[in-house]
């Protein structure tokens, strides 16, 4: 169902059937620095988040970042993701049109809207679901358990059914089947991010095993019409 198109020293790129994909990438360290920093001050204020979410997770927390100089550099690493991105599929043009208009001469500025860090525990789950904005992304912060371990769960014996704790896209193949992409997340997944179109169908499965927070930020970017962008990302 997925083709990996290409691989660099930094980021993958992965195919859907459907003609989109997703991007990862480990977070350079600098920029990652700045996520916990902004994690701890979200965890400090605890403004509640779940209202604006679907998830049946309890603890969903704004995250407002504590100074523009930490949003900016944010928001510039993920402009720079989703130029890559672009550049592949051209996915702004194509869907342009769902979220604002595209007219020639008209320049946009991608920017961050909506960010929140979830704190998830054992027993608690994402179901399927997808965003607005235009992009989305996930950044895995800390994964407590031991996938070799889920897996050997009386609820997960079945090889078909190996989804604990996991990540997964949805998306359509060639057939107009529904068919998932799961991402087997364990701890080497710490400190990576996917960016994916918003409306991307995902869902997270619960895991059984850990009494610790699985720890992920998630986030959308919006299409800014300006008049004279100070860069161009594409």
């Amino acid at each position: 169902m997925v083709r990996q198109e290409l691989e660099t020293d930094s980021y993958k790129i992965y195919e859907f059937s459907n003609n989109l994909g997703y991007i990862d990438e480990k977070i350079p360290d600098d920029v990652y620095k700045i996520l916990l920093e902004e994690i701890d001050v979200a965890f400090e204020h605890s403004q509640p988040h779940n209202d604006k979410l679907v998830g049946n997770i309890e603890e969903q927390y704004t995250m407002n970042f504590s100074n523009e100089i930490n949003l900016y550099k944010f928001e510039t690493y993920l402009r720079g993701l989703a130029g890559i991105y672009e550049q592949k599929f051209s996915y702004m043009r194509c869907m342009g049109n769902q979220q604002t208009s595209l007219d020639e001469g008209m320049s946009y500025d991608l920017r961050l809207r909506q960010c929140w860090v979830n704190y998830m525990k054992k027993y608690e789950f994402n179901p399927l679901h997808n965003h607005s904005g235009l992009y989305s992304f996930v950044v895995f912060v800390k994964i407590p358990f031991d996938l070799r371990e889920e897996f050997k769960s009386a609820r997960t014996r079945n090889p078909n059914q190996r989804y604990p704790g996991c990540f997964s896209f949805y998306a359509i193949n060639g057939l107009g089947e529904i068919v998932p992409h799961v991402i087997e997340a364990d701890k080497g997944w710490e400190q990576v991010i996917m960016l994916f179109p918003s409306i991307t169908h995902h869902q997270v499965y619960p895991f059984y095993t850990s009494d610790d927070y699985r720890i992920t930020i998630s986030g959308n970017l919006y299409l800014n019409p300006v008049t004279k962008p100070s860069v161009s990302y594409y």
